[in-house]
């Protein structure tokens, strides 16, 4: 993929689209694999032949993936390769404005159940920093939400209109290579391959004349030819967590370490916290540390479900 070079013409529109399609696989990932948030994932068709869309500062990209995520609100995306200034709300509010063959982004947010995403390699600067996150579902803060926009968007937007800013192509690929790495457990050798059929499923489901959907089954099963798995062995896809499974998770989370009393020979239900940490959240905690501490044989609460401290 690409650095951050100044292209110009053909070359920057599929750049563009390059870049599109990548932030799309990547959210496919996200939100059907791992945090499974959604189910599947809808991508509107892209025309092909509409390269101004991806060369206009104001005009929104072909791509436009959208699903409905857990909390039962839609999340409608949109992607923008930009090389050039940070956004200004003023650049903001002109995309979300415009539309022309597709709907425009402020009349998605008429609905209060929907949130808006712009998913961008440029970062933001001035009031629209407020808008910034770090992730797919991870919502702007409300009370900082910029006055400015407030007109233009009249469904109460506060919380549901968001900006991830800086992902730069460099650190798209990079996500996408520790994610097929450390959480879908593909090997390095094959990671290419897996990268091309994900590019080509996705294109393919943007070439129809109607939105293509992408399930969790169809990107689960183009994973798993590639010798990619979820859990932290194959054989642990069906894995069912104890009852106090998230309290263990929100206690990692936010301690940064825990320890598990339970019978030796759970290394598998150790691995999984630790994963289940990262899924949570868009970088690992500094320092998180998981602790087991073995009972005897002979305890009588050998074969209760372990506790977190």
């Amino acid at each position: 993929m690409p650095g951050k070079t100044s292209l110009t013409g053909a070359a920057a529109a599929q750049a563009g689209y390059d870049y599109q399609v990548d932030v799309s696989i990547l959210g496919a990932l996200r939100l059907l694999l791992i945090t499974k948030a959604a189910s599947r994932l809808i991508l509107e068709p892209a025309n092909e032949e509409d390269l101004e869309a991806d060369l206009a500062p104001d005009v929104p990209g072909r791509v436009e993936p959208s699903a409905v995520v857990a909390g039962g609100y839609k999340l409608v995306i949109q992607v923008k390769r930009r090389s050039g200034e940070p956004w200004s709300i003023e650049d903001f509010r002109a995309l979300l404005k415009h539309g022309k063959k597709r709907r425009p982004a402020l009349h998605h947010l008429d609905d209060p159940a929907t949130r808006y995403l712009l998913v961008t390699s440029a970062d933001a600067k001035g009031v629209a920093r407020s808008l910034l996150v770090n992730d797919f579902e991870e919502p702007s803060d409300k009370n900082a939400f910029p006055s400015t926009l407030k007109s233009t968007l009249k469904s109460s937007a506060e919380g549901r209109v968001a900006i991830w800013g800086s992902l730069t192509e460099k650190q798209l690929a990079a996500d996408l290579r520790d994610l097929m790495s450390d959480l879908l457990h593909v090997p390095k050798a094959r990671q290419n391959d897996l990268l091309l059929d994900l590019r080509g499923e996705s294109k393919r489901r943007m070439r129809a004349s109607t939105p293509g959907i992408w399930t969790r089954q169809d990107l689960l099963g183009t994973v798993r030819k590639h010798g990619g798995f979820l859990a932290s062995s194959a054989s642990l896809e069906l894995f069912v967590p104890p009852s106090n499974f998230n309290q263990m998770t929100k206690l990692l989370e936010q301690r940064g370490a825990i320890v598990i009393r339970g019978p030796s020979g759970r290394p598998a239900l150790l691995h999984d916290l630790g994963v289940f940490a990262r899924r949570r959240r868009p970088q690992p905690p500094k320092r998180a540390t998981v602790r087991s501490v073995g009972l005897k044989k002979s305890d009588k609460h050998t074969h209760a479900a372990p506790d977190a401290q």
